[in-house]
């Protein structure tokens, strides 16, 4: 159930978001970029051109609240593709 799966971190600048479902990357990457977030295309990461449901996610860069706030307008983003 929910929206994706992630490990929790233990060391590292980033965790791996796996969306559940089909996700259409190119329709991710553009609702993303509308509600001015910044993030790279998950299917960069695979040599077999998967990872369409793949995010990568920064966690260093910027404060908590910051964070927050993205994770926030991510979660919006997933949800209004559901």
């Amino acid at each position: 159930t929910g929206y994706g799966a992630w490990p929790c971190p233990e060391g590292g600048f980033f965790v791996g978001l796996n969306l559940n479902g089909p996700v259409d990357a190119d329709e991710l990457l553009a609702r993303a970029r509308a509600e001015r977030l910044t993030n790279l295309d998950g299917r960069d990461f695979f040599t077999d051109g998967s990872g369409a449901n793949f995010v990568r996610l920064p966690f260093t860069a910027l404060p908590p609240e910051d964070l927050a706030e993205g994770v926030a307008r991510l979660a919006n983003v997933v949800k209004g593709m559901a």
